[in-house]
């Protein structure tokens, strides 16, 4: 999704004739990245759980809760970033740090269903 995330943002650069932004570029790397990494988090424990029957369900599901994440934390961060504003750091930051805590949470959940899976 990050790599998907900057060629769209270079193809849009370049058909509207905007000058190639470093910024531009790291903000999509970074947005990107933090969605996957939200995806898994999410998807991993409900495949364990549930099994890989509805995995399109499931992959379909995590990426719009994961987008919806990241809707929820530019609206709380609204106040002190002058909007909902997706590039500002405040809102890079604590997306990229909320991602990271639910990949943890989702590790530890996800040891905890497999320890009490029964395989046949």
């Amino acid at each position: 999704m990050g790599i998907l995330s900057s060629l769209l943002t270079l193809a849009a650069c370049y058909v509207t004739g905007l000058s190639l932004d470093p910024s531009i570029v790291t903000f999509s790397y970074g947005f990107g990245l933090t969605l996957a990494i939200t995806s898994v988090a999410l998807m991993y424990p409900i495949m364990l759980k549930i099994g890989t029957e509805k995995n399109e369900l499931i992959v379909f599901f995590s990426g719009f809760v994961a987008i919806g994440i990241m809707l929820l934390l530019a609206a709380l961060l609204a106040p002190f970033t002058g909007g909902m504003q997706f590039r500002h750091p405040l809102v890079s930051i604590v997306s990229a740090c909320t991602s990271l805590l639910l990949f943890i949470i989702s590790y530890l959940v996800s040891i905890r269903i497999h320890r009490t899976k029964e395989f046949r």
